[in-house]
């Protein structure tokens, strides 16, 4: 009988992101993020990875860093704890070559 009623609801479930999938597909991402701000829902746009670095929020909250490898500023996702006086410099990759007098 258990597996008969979670079949049911797997089922439900799929039909309820059919139908909300249906709606959101109604209006572009931007009406409904202002949709959303407006009446106090929760509410995000899932995003392309692309579009990440220029996001108004992950960027107010410090999740990306800028630092600096082989004398090139290199955006990368923030470390999520940080100690005072630490630098933002990655240490950089060895050069083609320029370690093998250590093997």
């Amino acid at each position: 009988m258990g597996g008969r009623i979670a079949n049911q609801q797997i089922d439900q479930i799929q039909q309820l992101k059919s139908d909300l999938e249906a709606v959101f597909i109604t209006k572009p991402a931007a009406e409904w993020e202002l949709l959303g701000s407006t009446a106090d829902v929760c509410i995000t746009v899932v995003r392309d990875l692309a579009d990440l670095p220029a996001d108004t929020f992950l960027n107010a909250t410090n999740t990306f860093n800028t630092v600096e490898n082989n004398g090139q500023p290199i955006k990368t996702v923030a470390f999520p704890v940080n100690f005072s006086g630490s630098a933002n410099v990655l240490p950089s990759a060895p050069f083609l070559g320029e370690d093998n007098n250590l093997f």
